[in-house]
């Protein structure tokens, strides 16, 4: 005997195609979609501004490590100065960012789980421009930075020097309280 009444699923495989037809006609805005969410990072992605002033700088620290979250940005407030200052003063502020400056050059940075040893076995390039896409090679973390700047340090092993990548916003870790927790263990 039949678990089901006869013709409760009579026109399922209609629908089924129907569905189908539809999903197909979707997939062009679909892509399309995925385009334009996955956007170029810019100025209005950074999550955490560190420092004070009427200039800003954003800093993108790529540790090309191969990982899907090896490139990081945030944004710094100035009235002018060096890309040495700039990296001082995240370092100050931010407790899971580290740069070392050793005799003028950057020599480690770290970030969470990521980390870049001068000379183990890499090197830190540094980069500057007007937006991601327009970073180029620079002299180094003596380069003075302006308002609107992009200062970009990559990891890299200079065969070929390898501009930073598209990061994800470097988060404020003293923005949360307790209440924006919707998970606790333990």
């Amino acid at each position: 005997k039949a678990l089901f009444p006869e013709g409760v699923f009579a026109g399922y495989k209609k629908h089924t195609i129907r569905m189908n037809s539809f999903r197909h006609a979707l997939l062009p805005f679909s892509v399309l979609a995925g385009i334009s969410a996955h956007a170029q990072f810019n100025t209005a992605d950074v999550q955490y501004w560190i420092g004070t002033g009427a200039d800003s700088t954003i800093l993108v620290v790529d540790f090309q490590d191969g990982t899907s979250d090896a490139s990081y940005a945030w944004g710094y407030l100035h009235d002018g100065g060096t890309a040495a200052d700039m990296l001082t003063a995240i370092t100050a502020a931010d407790v899971n960012f580290n740069a070392e400056i050793t005799s003028g050059f950057l020599n480690t940075v770290s970030y969470g789980s990521h980390a870049g040893v001068g000379g183990s076995p890499n090197y830190w390039s540094t980069w500057s421009g007007s937006s991601l896409a327009t970073l180029t090679s620079d002299g180094g973390i003596a380069a003075t930075i302006g308002n609107g700047d992009w200062y970009g340090c990559s990891y890299t092993d200079f065969n070929p020097a390898l501009a930073p990548t598209e990061p994800i916003a470097a988060f404020d870790p003293y923005h949360f309280t307790a209440s924006d927790v919707t998970c606790w263990l333990g």
